[in-house]
């Protein structure tokens, strides 16, 4: 009998034993399955926060890129001519032994309006990412006499169109109608051609709008510029065409001016040359023929006493800059026109150009032509009046599109 009794014990005692190793094996299986869940966990969080890295750096490739562009807009010149390679091999960041790399950033040029295509590569580690920026480059004022623009100083305000003149654009460019505010036209006004962008509310009746897009409360019209009119003085001195009080051109230039510029100055059809920056400390008054590229700046006002007219308008421009009224009165005038205060025009008037303002004040049977394609055909002269080292305003650079490959 007890014999029986211990072999069942025994047993028992076999049955718990087994028991305890498959609790054992449970353990350690589920233990073997959490290190590598974890392990893995581990490799994955690193792979995803290598790639986010590599990324940021991409990204921060396109940026540098974009920031030597600005400093140096002379880079446009040979980006035109083929891709450029901007950055090689530099070093972003170095994190836990690893560091990131810039591996390679190039530009190239897209089409004539003025985007490129930026390509960066960044690597962290074995990883490694590719970001494509398509981005506009241009000069804020540049970009805004492709048209006319109204940017007043206060807020709230509206443009009231109610005279007798017409706004003409060209049909193959449809240049912009640029207003910080609402605009109200009314009364005989015609505008033609036109894209219409305003901050706020556009009031007009379909009589006034020929072939125009209308865009009212458009959200990225900025504020008027600051104009560095020290760096025009300096340059102005520079070339030895700086004068202190009022100026009438072409007076100012003389005899002695004009045979110096190669040009001889008969009555009647003389042809006026300037070529620079001009600046006037005070007001100036400019009328007559003239040729070459120029940048007239006044401290004062600007007035057009008489005909304004360019030799050849494929090759000759002037851009008259002033800080208190650009007045063009009752004249034909071929110029781009950059107003402080108002720009001002009456009676039977023509600008063929395009106008920068903070207020506009026209009357009269006014024609305003504007063609885009004068700022493209004048590229040099807006470097000149707008480009690196002060000018009315720097590069601006818009970025289109984004991708990541």
């Amino acid at each position: 009998m007890a014999f029986f009794l211990y072999l069942r014990q025994d047993k028992k005692r076999g049955q718990a034993l087994v028991l305890v190793l498959l609790v054992l094996a449970v353990i350690m299986i589920l233990s073997a399955a959490t290190l590598t869940l974890a392990a893995s966990h581990r490799l994955s969080v690193s792979k995803l926060s290598g790639r986010m890295q590599a990324l940021y750096t991409a990204q921060a490739g396109v940026e540098r890129a974009l920031v030597m562009i600005k400093k140096n807009p002379g880079l446009l010149e040979a980006i035109s001519r083929g891709p450029l390679q901007m950055i090689s091999d530099e070093i972003y960041l170095e994190r836990g032994g690893k560091k990131s790399y810039i591996k390679n950033v190039t530009a190239e040029k897209v089409d004539d309006e003025g985007r490129l295509k930026i390509t960066s590569v960044g690597t962290f580690g074995n990883a490694r990412k590719i970001v494509v920026a398509v981005v506009r480059h241009f000069h804020k004022y540049a970009y805004y006499l492709k048209g006319i623009s109204v940017l007043p100083r206060e807020d709230g305000y509206t443009l009231n169109l109610n005279g007798s003149f017409t706004l003409v654009g060209s049909i193959e460019t449809r240049p912009a109608l640029f207003v910080r505010g609402g605009i109200n036209i009314s009364g005989s006004v015609e505008i033609r051609n036109f894209e219409i962008y305003a901050s706020g509310e556009i009031s007009y009746k379909e009589k006034n709008l020929q072939d125009c897009g209308v865009y009212p409360y458009y959200g990225k019209i900025p504020e008027f510029p600051n104009i560095n009119a020290n760096w025009y003085r300096a340059k102005a001195i520079e070339q030895g065409q700086f004068y202190q009080g009022d100026v009438t051109f072409p007076e100012v230039l003389g005899n002695e001016e004009d045979d110096k510029k190669g040009k001889k100055r008969d009555e009647g059809e003389s042809i006026t040359p300037y070529s620079g920056i001009y600046f006037i400390d005070g007001d100036a008054s400019i009328k007559g023929n003239y040729s070459g590229q120029a940048v007239i700046f006044a401290t004062g006002s600007i007035n057009v006493t008489g005909d304004l007219v360019a030799d050849d308008k494929e090759t000759d421009m002037l851009i008259l800059i002033g800080l208190g009224d650009v007045n063009i009165r009752n004249h034909k005038v071929d110029a781009l026109v950059v107003a402080n205060n108002y720009f001002k025009a009456n009676g039977n008037g023509r600008l063929s150009g395009g106008i920068v303002t903070r207020n506009i004040d026209v009357n009269g049977n006014i024609d305003i032509e504007v063609d885009q394609s004068l700022i493209e055909a004048h590229s040099e002269l807006l470097e000149l009046a707008f480009g690196e080292g002060g000018g009315a305003s720097g590069m601006e650079i818009e970025i289109e599109s984004w991708s990541v490959q």
